[in-house]
């Protein structure tokens, strides 16, 4: 019995098709840290804009502009305010709102629904890029997976994209990916 798991795992493994086992990518200055999901791998990417940290989870095999960010932004305002007080007003349906309002800018927003991880309350929102000038023409054929999440640290949002014919199918590793983010301290 031994010898068939042994030769079962090295197939698998010298055949190129055992799955990638997670590597945890963590910063080390937010603690914001991610374990992706198997066959998933994460890197820090240089800082975008208005995020301190920014994670690349993706699979090898995904197109450029595919895949998700894990994005974590400071919010000194949020610093007064404890993880209940929090997850209050992110039940409220006014704060769903408020997230709708400020996506429609870019985006056609097709769902909003409350989401929850580790004890943060927060919403998941799948929409679609609005066309506009400086567009790439395949944008129109992506579909977009954000997660926002608040705590007295900060906002830790997860982005993940795939083009429309591929989307439902990746949506649960998608909701994987934001399961394996362990918030800034």
């Amino acid at each position: 019995m031994r010898s068939i798991q042994s030769f079962v795992i090295a197939t698998f493994v010298f055949s190129g098709t055992a799955p990638l086992l997670a590597q945890t990518v963590t910063d080390s200055a937010s603690g914001l840290s991610v374990t992706p999901p198997p066959g998933y791998t994460a890197e820090i990417s240089p800082p975008r804009p208005r995020y301190v940290v920014d994670i690349l989870v993706r699979r090898p095999q995904d197109r450029p502009n595919v895949g998700c960010r894990v994005g974590f932004q400071s919010a000194p305002q949020n610093n007064s305010l404890t993880q209940a007080q929090i997850n209050e007003q992110a039940a409220k349906p006014e704060w769903r709102s408020l997230i709708r309002a400020t996506l429609e800018l870019i985006y056609d927003v097709t769902s909003i629904e409350s989401f929850e991880h580790n004890g943060i309350k927060g919403a998941v929102v799948i929409a679609l890029i609005k066309p506009r000038d400086g567009l790439p023409p395949e944008a129109a054929d992506v579909r977009n997976f954000l997660t926002m999440l608040e705590t007295p640290k900060g906002r830790t949002n997860v982005v993940c994209i795939d083009f429309k014919d591929a989307f439902e199918a990746r949506r649960t590793e998608f909701e994987q990916v934001v399961r394996g983010v362990t918030m800034a301290r």
